[in-house]
């Protein structure tokens, strides 16, 4: 009888999927470096599938599994491949509720001047919720060197969601718009994806390899390949409770647009409250004022408010909207 996902320790993932490991690697690092024909992909795609249905015929792991074991492996050697952690949907969602601080910011290994947050609402009963971004860095590493004093600044808000997977996995659904001040984003990018989190060991809060990554072996993103879609080759989110490090590394040059950067930004949290953004407004209303702010001057000038300065506090949100999300 086959092993269920709890018995299985870090020397028994590594024992059943090292047979396969010499054919997913360095499929895997093609797709990492090259771009590949339709036929060639669907080729390679083909043996990734037969690889992890091999596997999962002689465990009895499903095939995602499988998959995710071969990814974590890829990233963190046999530490990724610890025995999990209990992990909960109601739990996950009170830790991120609330307001987190850019510490720091690392662009291909070095310090990059930023500011941002990242708001978190979400209701534990549920595992639904949004997430808002905000950041600025001094310097715009997309643009032509020629171009240097441009600032980057980029918003983003998606409705996530949380869902049990078991005792030691929670699948997380992502899915809105990433606003930015360059190229493809400017117009604004639908973004989506869906990942799992899990924790492995102890420093390590969550680690998150996208399940759309392991399946398609590839990493497309948003407003920065032709896909449309918003995917890291791997997000590991680390630290005590109340410090999370994002680190989207590892990751190909993109056809035609150049490389693409690793960074690594460090976060605190700076309030367990349901984050409200310059201690007024709701997450969802900002992304909204951000990316429409002609809208914004209508309602503003329909409701009869003249003057030289024409701005969002001549339109707050009402006494029960802020104390519904401020907790006062």
């Amino acid at each position: 009888m086959a092993k269920t996902s709890r018995q299985w320790t870090a020397y028994d993932k590594l024992e059943a999927i090292l047979p396969v490991l010499g054919t997913v690697l360095p499929l895997r690092h093609r797709t990492k470096v090259e771009v590949l024909q339709k036929a060639e992909a669907t080729r390679v795609d083909d043996q990734m599938k037969a690889a992890l249905a091999e596997v999962s015929a002689k465990t009895g792991v499903a095939e995602e599994e499988v998959s995710l074991w071969i990814e974590h492996f890829a990233s963190f050697g046999e530490p990724g491949l610890l025995a999990p952690v209990e992990v909960d949907v109601a739990k996950e969602a009170r830790n991120q509720t609330g307001t987190w601080e850019l510490v720091s910011r690392y662009t291909d290994g070095k310090p990059t001047a930023a500011r941002g947050h990242n708001y978190y609402d979400i209701d534990p009963a549920t595992g639904k919720g949004y997430h808002l971004i905000t950041i600025w860095t001094e310097q715009n590493h997309f643009v032509d060197p020629a171009m240097a004093e441009r600032t980057f600044c980029l918003v983003a808000g998606v409705e996530l969601s949380f869902r049990q997977k078991g005792k030691y996995i929670l699948e997380a659904t992502t899915d809105g718009m990433l606003v930015g001040n360059f190229g493809d984003y400017e117009t604004g990018e639908k973004v989506h994806d869906v990942f799992h989190e899990a924790t492995h060991m102890e420093g390590m809060r969550m680690l998150a390899a996208p399940s759309s990554y392991a399946q398609t072996l590839g990493r497309k993103s948003g407003g920065y390949t032709a896909s449309k879609s918003f995917n890291h080759a791997l997000i590991q989110a680390s630290g005590e409770v109340r410090t999370l490090v994002f680190g989207n590394t590892g990751l190909s040059a993109t056809p035609g647009k150049g490389p693409t950067l690793d960074v690594v930004d460090t976060y605190r949290k700076i309030s367990d409250r349901r984050p409200l953004v310059a201690e007024i407004w709701p997450l969802r209303d900002f992304f909204e004022m951000a990316i429409n702010p002609t809208d914004h001057l209508k309602k503003i000038r329909s409701a009869g408010k003249k003057g030289k300065a024409v701005h969002l506090f001549q339109n707050p949100p009402s006494r029960a909207e802020v104390r519904k999300y401020s907790g006062l």
